[in-house]
């Protein structure tokens, strides 16, 4: 069962410890408020990227909150706009250590 790792990117290390986590196929949530706009992009066009070599797909659940998971996820999200709702099947949350 995937785990979601969530996580306030800081620095250029949490995306390669992101791009390790979906390696392994588990998801992460990049909570991105307060990072820069022109790093919040350098971030998210990377991680996408490499997410797109994994087959995976990611999902903007909310203002500067995006979730990236790897194929093996099925996410829906149903709701009003700024009010979404997420449910990703099978999974656990935990904490990147």
């Amino acid at each position: 069962m995937p785990n979601v790792y969530s996580m306030q990117p800081e620095s250029w290390d949490c995306v390669e410890k992101a791009i390790d986590i979906l390696k392994s196929g588990q998801i992460v949530l990049f909570n991105m408020e307060g990072v820069s706009p022109s790093f919040a992009k350098r971030l998210t066009d990377f991680t996408s990227g490499c997410l797109c070599a994994l087959s995976g797909h990611q999902v903007e659940i909310g203002r500067d909150v995006f979730l990236f998971c790897p194929a093996n996820v099925k996410v829906t999200v149903s709701g009003i706009e700024n009010s979404p709702q997420v449910w990703v099947e099978n999974t656990a949350v935990a904490t990147p250590s």
